[in-house]
């Protein structure tokens, strides 16, 4: 099929070895964010959804491309790769990052776990992120997969039906475009009585997780699972163990809104407030 030709083609960009050498790129612009973000201490809230509406509608809108039975890329194929690992890499993860800073800012006892565990890790030296390091943010990554759970960056997905389904009412015909809810299957009571809670602590123990695999769906299920995921997991850690080493965060989740598009954006933004940590704490 065409979808397992790409595949097979990108699956080499995105070894470990590969994402591996990103290690570099991934802390010198959590440096550079950093930076910026001390200009904003000491000013009160601040909006810090800075991402702007993107006009290729990539998620929308894969044409099939014809020209396939070589096995290789065609111009428009590669075009609509990179603008895919580009602007979509980017896009998603921006938004997780920014939904999960109002979270650890909503949460003071999640934020302060976090810390504990960037303490244990680096101690008290301000040295760049380690490929061994981010092995050992267990707590950081829980927070990561539960603001995603949470709030699913793309919080509806679609398949097309290449056979009969049968349901428990009905029968999904071959052929047929079948959409998943995201959100609600985040939001379902197989993930116990406190679904609605934003509770780190139960990526922790996989016992108090759901049975099925498919019940997180933030980078998509099954063979069509996010080809970028390790990549979105090493970016976000590195991000978050230089902000949160150095910065308090202040906001207020409850006060989120959002509009629902091919990604899950806020209607109106969301401030928050940042603090530099005391010296004896760093």
């Amino acid at each position: 099929s065409i979808w397992r030709n790409h595949r097979r083609l990108l699956n080499p960009a995105f070894s470990q070895v590969v994402l591996d050498s990103f290690i570099g790129v991934f802390n010198s612009q959590s440096r550079r964010l950093v930076e910026a973000l001390d200009k904003e201490i000491a000013k009160g809230p601040f909006d810090h959804w800075v991402l702007e509406k993107r006009k290729t509608d990539y998620l929308k809108n894969m044409e099939t491309c014809k020209n396939d039975k070589t096995g290789a890329f065609t111009d428009r194929e590669i075009r609509e790769h990179v603008d895919t690992m580009i602007v979509g890499g980017h896009d998603t993860s921006a938004n997780v990052l920014m939904i999960t800073l109002v979270l650890i800012g909503s949460f003071p006892e999640v934020q302060e776990k976090i810390f504990e565990e960037l303490r244990q890790v680096f101690g008290k030296d301000d040295r760049d992120v380690t490929k061994q390091d981010l092995s050992q943010l267990v707590y950081t990554e829980a927070v990561l997969k539960e603001s995603m759970r949470i709030y699913p960056i793309v919080p509806v997905t679609a398949r097309m039906l290449d056979k009969d389904v049968k349901l428990k009412n009905c029968t999904l015909t071959r052929g047929r475009t079948c959409f998943t809810f995201v959100y609600g299957v985040h939001r379902h009571p197989v993930w116990g009585s406190d679904a609605e809670e934003f509770k780190p602590e139960r990526w922790l123990d996989p016992t108090t997780l759901p049975e099925s695999p498919h019940a997180f769906a933030a980078f998509n299920m099954g063979r069509r699972i996010c080809i970028g995921k390790s990549y979105a997991y090493m970016s976000m850690k590195t991000t978050l163990a230089h902000l949160m080493r150095r910065y308090k965060i202040q906001a207020d989740h409850t006060k989120l809104k959002f509009k629902i598009d091919v990604m899950l954006k806020p209607s109106d933004g969301h401030s928050i407030s940042i603090q530099r940590r005391e010296e004896d704490e760093l």
